[in-house]
Order: structure tokens, then C-alpha cells, then sequence
């Protein structure tokens, strides 16, 4: 019986050109670049949008920058230069 994907974590096959660069291990966690490495329940300090300061957890991080969570329950996207210090908890 034929896969009904060709996908390699389905047919068994090898790992593509763009998986290959990656590592070959798609679920591999990024680490923010040059930003001490926040994880996710730390604590950080950022310039808000607006141009004002912010605070809250951080909920997700990647390559460009982290979703943090204020007090209030508004959600941020938050780019690494604009996280002035963090901590964690």
C-alpha cells in the first residue's frame, strides 16, 4: 500500500535540503540571538510600541524576538532589541 504523503516522517525517507540546513531536527528549540537566552515563565522589561515601557512573562520565544503577557492579559510581540532586562522566576 502507497503513503498517502510523501513526507519523509511518513515514507521513511531522507530528510530534505532545507531540513539538512536546519540540522535535521525539526523540533529543535531556537535560542534568542545575542539575547542571553529568555525561556518561556521569565520575566522581562521592554519599550512598548508606543514608545513607553512594558513588562510581563514571556509565552514564546524565537529567532527575532519573544510574546509576552502584562498584567493586564494583553498579549505583545516583542522584538530582541526592544527587551530592555529580564529575569527569571
Amino acid at each position: 500500500m502507497k503513503p498517502a504523503s510523501k513526507h519523509p516522517a511518513v515514507t521513511g525517507g531522507k530528510i530534505g535540503a532545507r531540513m539538512a540546513r536546519l540540522g535535521g531536527e525539526p523540533n529543535k528549540p531556537t535560542t534568542p540571538g545575542g539575547r542571553g537566552g529568555y525561556d518561556v515563565d521569565d520575566e522581562v522589561f521592554f519599550t512598548h510600541a508606543s514608545g513607553g515601557p512594558g513588562s510581563g512573562r514571556v509565552v514564546c520565544h524565537g529567532q527575532h524576538g519573544c510574546t509576552v503577557d502584562d498584567a493586564g492579559g494583553a498579549r505583545h510581540q516583542v522584538t530582541w532589541d526592544r527587551v530592555l532586562v529580564g529575569w527569571a522566576v
